[in-house]
């Protein structure tokens, strides 16, 4: 599994990817998004653009199609040869790969999620950008959204609370080709909160690598004094990362109500027509973690389902 041999890299000067040539992805600026803003949100519900950036630089992106959902996909490739981080640091993985399962057959009313079959997966795959390795350092004095970063992996693998706190959010850029404006356009832009349907899972980027600092590291050896949580190991036990691992969000699709996987799978039929921009990002609650920061993103344009490769597992 060669990684983003299946969709190839274009670079896009618009945010929208229009003119883009079909089934291809391309960077964006994260500025694109909404997300919540601070003070007292739970009362104001007020959203503005992102203004950060995002913590994650988007490398490469795979469509496969299997028989069966495929978890742990980044593992499968990784002989391959993952894409390589030049910066790291021990409280967040330096590579972080969001693993995306769309049901390919329709959602039957009445008889329950079918929680496997033929599955067309969507393999995002994202670095640490240098400037988030460099803010991590110090967390006493980063922004809120530096911290809730370091928090959420230092806690998601084992408190699900955390975990279900991962979001995405998906915006169709041309929902004007195609004639389900009437479906689009009530989530279009509207984050999805990923609950119980999504899974955590770590790997090493070479299996059976020593754990030592990638090029360009920023990560603080262990006993450093760089930030509250600048050494290997937290003062509370939770998640440190050496720099050649990374993390793996699976999103099985199939455990979404009936409603979203109904509309997804009207919608996925017209992937080969429309620009869709994703991101990622961990949800903020109180003040204290906000306002919010997209994780990472990127735009697919006009992907065509049926050059997603085969893969047998």
């Amino acid at each position: 599994m060669e990684i983003g041999a299946t969709v190839p890299q274009v670079h896009c000067p618009s945010a929208d990817g229009a003119g883009m040539p079909p089934h291809s992805w391309s960077q964006l600026d994260a500025e694109k998004f909404m997300v919540r803003q601070g003070p007292n949100y739970s009362k104001n519900k007020r959203k503005g653009r992102n203004a950060g950036g995002s913590f994650y630089e988007a490398r490469a992106m795979d469509w496969y199609r299997c028989t069966g959902k495929v978890d742990g996909v980044a593992k499968l490739a990784a002989a391959e040869g993952l894409p390589e981080a030049k910066f790291s640091h021990p409280s967040v993985p330096s590579l972080l790969v969001v693993n995306v399962q769309l049901p390919m057959e329709s959602p039957q009313a009445f008889k329950g999620a079918k929680l496997d079959g033929p599955t067309l997966h969507g393999v995002f795959y994202f670095t640490l950008r240098e400037e988030t390795a460099k803010a991590l350092q110090d967390l006493d004095s980063a922004e809120p959204s530096v911290r809730l970063l370091a928090e959420y992996f230092r806690r998601a693998e084992s408190e699900p609370e955390m975990r279900t706190r991962f979001k995405a959010i998906a915006v169709v850029n041309n929902q004007e080709v195609i004639n389900m404006a009437r479906l689009i356009a009530p989530f279009n832009g509207k984050p999805v909160l990923i609950t119980e349907s999504g899974t955590l899972m770590r790997g090493t980027r070479r299996p059976g690598a020593e754990e030592e600092g990638a090029p360009g590291s920023v990560a603080g050896a262990e006993g450093d004094s760089g930030g509250s949580n600048g050494g290997r190991s937290s003062s509370s036990g939770g998640s440190s990362f050496g720099a050649d691992e990374f993390m793996e969000l699976d999103i099985h699709v199939r455990r979404w109500n009936f409603m979203a996987r109904k509309g997804l799978s009207k919608l996925t039929p017209k992937f080969g027509l429309i620009n869709v921009s994703v991101a990622f990002l961990v949800e903020g609650r109180e003040d204290s973690e906000l306002p919010e920061q997209i994780l990472g993103c990127a735009t697919v344009n006009c992907f065509d389902t049926t050059k997603a490769r085969e893969v047998n597992v």
